[in-house]
């Protein structure tokens, strides 16, 4: 079964129009996870909480885990607040493929809690023989190419050493 992920944080109103939208076009099956990134405030983790509880969907907690404190190099929070905004995507984004996308045993999908679907999909057909569907995301003029982290579909199983992705933000080529 295919997981859909989406992280949320600030606009716990969105789980529900995306949930409903996911209901409504994809047509794989699935389990929609939220990931509860609202790590510097209980009220708001706990309105997603709150929210998922209603629709009957699973809300994992983000853990600012010390052992990821540091990520390539760059220290990803201080206390329960991320350092800068990259870091408030690019850290969950890390902690979940670490601790529940790579344990999966098929496709994962991470969506933006912020993107709502429009026609019908299947994330299986759209991902076809291939093991990894991205966005193509650039900097320094098309120089630095990655996968960007909004949107990615990825065949675990028949991906090449998954649990060696990484999501943290970094240096490359003088790029940021």
């Amino acid at each position: 079964m295919i997981k859909i992920y989406t992280l949320s944080d600030k606009r716990p109103d969105f789980i529900k129009l995306q949930y409903e939208t996911i209901k409504q076009y994809v047509t794989d099956e699935y389990e929609y996870i939220v990931i509860n990134n609202a790590v510097d405030s209980e009220e708001r983790s706990a309105e997603i909480d709150r929210v998922c509880e209603e629709l009957g969907v699973e809300s994992l907690r983000v853990v600012l885990d010390p052992s990821m404190r540091t990520l390539n190099g760059e220290v990803q929070f201080t206390g329960n607040r991320y350092t800068n905004a990259n870091l408030a995507c690019a850290y969950p984004t890390e902690w979940v493929w670490r601790n529940y996308m790579t344990k999966h045993d098929d496709i994962v999908v991470n969506i933006d809690s912020d993107m709502f679907l429009i026609k019908e999909v299947s994330f299986r057909e759209m991902l076809g023989d291939k093991n990894f569907g991205i966005v193509h995301a650039y900097r320094k003029n098309h120089e630095v190419h990655y996968p960007w982290n909004g949107f990615f579909i990825a065949d675990i199983p028949n991906m090449p050493h998954p649990e060696e992705m990484n999501w943290g933000c970094g240096e490359v080529n003088g790029a940021k």
